[in-house]
């Protein structure tokens, strides 16, 4: 499975896409900006605890991710990927 990273109009987010499977499957869409927000998803929770990030947006079919504006994307990104990927080859 491959994730594409794409840019935003935001210069702080990205939008993750998985070529396979469902990010949430209880939910339309998720936007976590604090880790209560998540509500026990478990992709969620981790998203938001990456170092940096301050906004999760989640659909189904893709992730967006917002840093801060002195946050670095170096290793959030890769660690992100991992995340996802694991998140969706073991629904």
């Amino acid at each position: 499975m491959t994730i594409d990273t794409a840019p935003t109009p935001n210069p702080n987010s990205v939008k993750l896409t998985p070529s396979a499977g469902s990010l949430l499957s209880d939910h339309p869409m998720l936007a976590i900006k604090a880790p209560a927000d998540a509500r026990g998803h478990a992709l969620g929770e981790a998203l938001i605890g990456l170092d940096g990030v301050i906004d999760v947006f989640m659909t189904p079919g893709f992730v967006t991710l917002t840093k801060s504006d002195d946050a670095s994307w170096d290793g959030v990104l890769d660690t992100a990927r991992s995340l996802i990927r694991e998140h969706v080859e073991d629904a």
